[in-house]
């Protein structure tokens, strides 16, 4: 079995590595929260494995967190009362701001995007599961 990932991005730098290893995951909204008090970002989400993508297409149960939020703003969010929308996970992108500072933005397929003001870039990636087979591995128009 392939080792579970764990991440750790402490810079803008990092932003981009984070990115391409959840791009094409997939999320309930009901599975994103924000702790306003812990000033922290959760999201749970099924990642692709691309890591892992010569091999047979595998995805893994995956926890992202962002920690240091101060704001958190949606755009075109799908209704709590939508039980059975998925949202596709394209990519993170950050923006800095003074003095270590930053704004993620999460893009999703769609219209639907999450932006964080955070006071740090400190984001957590973690695979919770093992890996499980793919109904196939994502395409992408060029």
């Amino acid at each position: 079995m392939s080792k579970p990932l764990r991440l750790l991005a402490q810079d803008q730098d990092d932003v981009p590595v984070v990115s391409a290893l959840i791009q094409d995951a997939v999320v309930r909204p009901s599975e994103v929260c924000l702790d306003a008090r812990a000033r922290r970002f959760v999201l749970l989400m099924n990642r692709f494995r691309w890591e892992d993508a010569a091999e047979e297409p595998r995805r893994v149960r995956t926890a992202l967190r962002i920690e240091g939020v101060m704001k958190a703003t949606r755009k075109a969010w799908p209704s709590a009362a939508d039980k059975e929308a998925v949202l596709e996970l394209l990519a993170i992108t950050v923006t800095p701001r003074a003095e270590g500072a930053a704004t993620l933005e999460l893009d999703f397929a769609g219209p639907a995007a999450v932006r964080l003001e955070v006071e740090c870039v400190e984001i957590l990636l973690e695979d919770l599961t093992e890996p499980w087979p793919a109904r196939a591995k994502p395409a992408h128009k060029a």
